[in-house]
């Protein structure tokens, strides 16, 4: 297995957030961590990549405690896109080679700058590469700060709400190249996403979060509509179209 969680607890200012939270997963998973807002869902994520120190718990990548790597080792380890991140003005193409800055010694090399070729053009975002990224639309920037973490060639990958930004076409497009890639170079992603017809279609598991708990995980036999109900106090109706599950608001 790639990264596993065991027994993670946090608190904000005494407030519990994260309740002995844990979890494993493997090389090329896509997971989906469910949940309503205040749940703590940017909270596990934070703590994964060590922006956060837990009150107890270990964060393992490939059997290493991440609490004693380096920074710098967790940047080569993990790539993180947040909800939110501060504009500065510089190129889409100066932005996601940012991603490289952990393997840069001396200079940017020829492969750090082909890396970063790959990956815009694998995002269809070749066009922008000169353009400043306080002139993009809030899609295309969100595309950068993926491209940007891919950029680091991490282990695993995590996304908080990565699709919010994006309309559907470019949701599908994003969230297929992100799958696609994990299963290529085997890296584990763990996505924070609202819409459970998009989770369905893109993870291999789910983490529904309940009450700073884990309320379930596993694969598409936990999402059902007694789950849903529970975890986000709506009723729904799951039904089934070309063999996928449909979760319908009811």
């Amino acid at each position: 297995m790639i990264l596993r969680v065991d027994n993670l607890t946090f608190s904000y200012h005494s407030k519990l957030v994260l309740d002995k939270v844990s979890f494993s997963i493997e090389r090329g998973e896509c997971v989906a961590v469910l949940g309503v807002n205040g749940a703590g869902k940017s909270t596990l994520l934070k703590c994964i990549n060590k922006i956060l120190v837990p009150d107890s718990g270990v964060v393992y990548i490939e059997n290493k405690d991440l609490s004693k790597m380096p920074q710098i080792e967790v940047a080569k380890n993990i790539g993180y896109v947040p909800q939110r991140t501060n504009v500065s003005r510089m190129t889409v193409f100066d932005a996601v080679l940012l991603g490289r800055k952990p393997y840069i010694k001396l200079d940017v090399t020829d492969k750090d700058i082909e890396i970063v070729k790959d990956i815009l053009r694998h995002l269809s975002l070749e066009k922008y590469s000169l353009k400043y990224i306080d002139e993009l639309s809030g899609g295309e920037f969100q595309k950068v700060l993926i491209a940007r973490a891919l950029a680091q060639e991490p282990k695993v990958l995590l996304l908080d709400e990565p699709t919010s930004s994006l309309d559907l076409k470019n949701q599908i497009e994003v969230l297929d190249f992100i799958k696609k890639i994990a299963r290529e170079r085997g890296i584990s992603v763990v996505i924070i996403i609202h819409d459970l017809n998009l989770a369905l279609r893109f993870a291999d598991k789910f983490i529904m979060i309940k009450d700073n708990k884990i309320y379930s995980a596993g694969g598409q036999e936990v999402i059902t509509e007694e789950a849903i109900r529970d975890v986000y106090s709506v009723d729904v109706k799951i039904e089934k179209i070309r063999n996928k599950k449909i979760v319908i608001p009811v």
